[in-house]
């Protein structure tokens, strides 16, 4: 005889994405912001060719990543529907474009002149 699993309450465990993807994005955010100091300080970006060429690259890479596995694990995490690998389809295309804008912001975006 074949044991069936309870169902999934899903409406009340996906309201534990409302806090774990904040979150998640937050604490990436702190990252980024160091990398972004790190890159161009408070005032402006003097002499920073940007992009890959900078020398704040692998800083920003590491952040951008570890907001990459900060977000997929906040979206894997909570069984908000039954197979997993639909949750980790979506984690992994939402830190995807999180960890590209983030990339986008550290390495290819200046300070204005003051």
């Amino acid at each position: 005889m074949v044991e069936k699993r309870p169902p999934i309450k899903s409406k009340l465990i996906a309201l534990n994405l409302v806090w774990t993807i904040p979150l998640a994005v937050a604490l990436g955010f702190i990252l980024v912001a160091y990398a972004r100091l790190d890159r161009c300080g408070i005032v402006e970006c003097l002499g920073d060719p940007g992009g890959f060429l900078s020398p704040s690259a692998p800083i920003a890479i590491i952040a951008a990543a570890v907001s990459w596995v900060l977000l997929f694990a906040a979206i894997v995490a909570v069984p908000w529907v039954r197979p997993w690998w639909r949750r980790a389809l979506v984690g992994a295309a939402a830190g995807t474009i999180l960890a590209a804008v983030w990339l986008y912001f550290i390495l290819f975006t200046r300070l204005p002149p003051s």
